[in-house]
């Protein structure tokens, strides 16, 4: 059994409070880090700071190889279980490195084929290389935003949490509910492209059909959801295009 926390947006979430739970009911800590490669909780680095570490390498991630992903633990029989889980349940692994090991590989556990291309692999170190610049040129772009948006009545910015330096993967505002369609609609009419994702698990219809949800307790992603618009950041937006941005947004709610 594990804890699944997510850190949305690029920003860690607060793990030293998950893992005393963790801790306390003997369960391991599995982070969600697709969005928040290269983000800071306390002067540690995503990755360093559960059982185990996800992160997603998708196009739309701050390290790009395309597809796929990496997880990374500290814990050498986790690492062990999760070779092997990713090569079909099988320990060819240990055959292709192990000179001692003669014969074959066999199946030993539950797996799928989970195994990256040593393209896609290179790819992914050499973006490695530059993650800290383009994590750098983000939030030069988000603090342009929240700059010129500091003053707007009529939305909310992120706040500022203490210890935590996000890696501005996405730029989020928050707006009245009632507006959210008209504003959709009007920010694509200036030609910025927006987005709201996500959308809570539970109101999805898949999710309805086999889980009961009180909608009582989740009302927090809900209104999250109600109110969440995203604007353009990625590190190739120019200058100009940020202005633009801007702009377009100061026009609607300034």
């Amino acid at each position: 059994m594990a804890i699944c926390p997510i850190d949305y947006a690029g920003f860690p979430c607060d793990i030293d409070a998950i893992n005393e739970i963790a801790k306390k009911y003997k369960l391991y800590v599995v982070q969600d880090s697709a969005q928040s490669i290269g983000a800071v909780y306390k002067g540690n680095k995503t990755g360093t700071l559960a059982d185990v570490t996800c992160f997603s390498f998708h196009g739309t991630k701050n390290l790009i190889v395309g597809e796929g992903g990496a997880i990374v633990t500290d814990d050498d029989e986790l690492a062990k279980r999760i070779i092997i889980m990713r090569e079909k349940g099988t320990d060819k692994h240990t055959y292709l490195t192990d000179p001692l090991k003669k014969g074959y590989y066999e199946y030993v556990d539950k797996g799928n084929s989970y195994v990256q291309s040593n393209i896609l692999g290179a790819m992914g170190r050499t973006q490695l290389k530059k993650l800290d610049r383009l994590n750098n040129r983000r939030k030069e772009i988000a603090a342009k935003y929240s700059e010129a948006f500091k003053d707007i009545k009529g939305f909310d910015l992120r706040p500022e949490v203490k210890n935590i330096e996000g890696n501005w993967h996405l730029f989020n505002i928050l707006v009245a509910k009632d507006d959210k369609s008209f504003l959709l609609e009007a920010l694509d009419a200036e030609g910025i492209g927006v987005n709201i994702h996500y959308n809570p698990l539970h109101i999805n219809s898949y999710y309805n059909r086999i889980c009961e949800f009180d909608p009582d307790k989740l009302k927090g992603s809900v209104e999250f959801f109600n109110r969440l618009i995203r604007i353009p950041i990625y590190p190739t937006l120019t200058d100009e295009q940020i202005n633009l941005v801007i702009k377009a947004v100061i026009k609607l709610f300034g």
